[in-house]
């Protein structure tokens, strides 16, 4: 089963897959890679303390909070569907965010105004 560990992404894409996000005692330095957005030249950051990597697979640049984990491949949330939804098909897709991310998205949605 692919480890798929979801950094703060907010996409429609990331958004659509929270719903299968697992509660885990999984290592996340062990995941298949980490799901990052995408940081266009010159657009500002979702959080300014954001780290920016290449995406391992089209090289176009991602954003990654500082407490991601080091060890899997960054991946922006364009490359990592095909992967995605090949893995699903064959052994499945475990999801799992760092309590870290989950406290991240909840200060992000309450800022926001939105509900969590």
């Amino acid at each position: 089963m692919a480890l798929v560990l979801i950094t703060f992404s907010i996409s429609l894409f990331s958004l659509s897959i929270f719903a299968n996000v697992q509660r885990t005692t999984s290592d996340p330095e062990e995941s298949d890679a980490v799901v990052c957005r995408l940081a266009p030249q010159g657009a500002p950051l979702l959080f300014p303390d954001n780290l920016v990597a290449p995406c391992s697979k089209c090289w176009r640049m991602v954003q990654f909070r500082p407490h991601a984990p080091k060890k899997p491949r960054r991946v922006c949330d364009e490359c990592i569907r095909p992967e995605i939804e090949e893995h699903r098909k064959t052994e499945g897709v475990k999801y799992i965010i760092t309590p870290n991310t989950a406290t991240d998205l909840a200060l992000y949605f309450h800022r926001k105004g939105r509900p969590q």
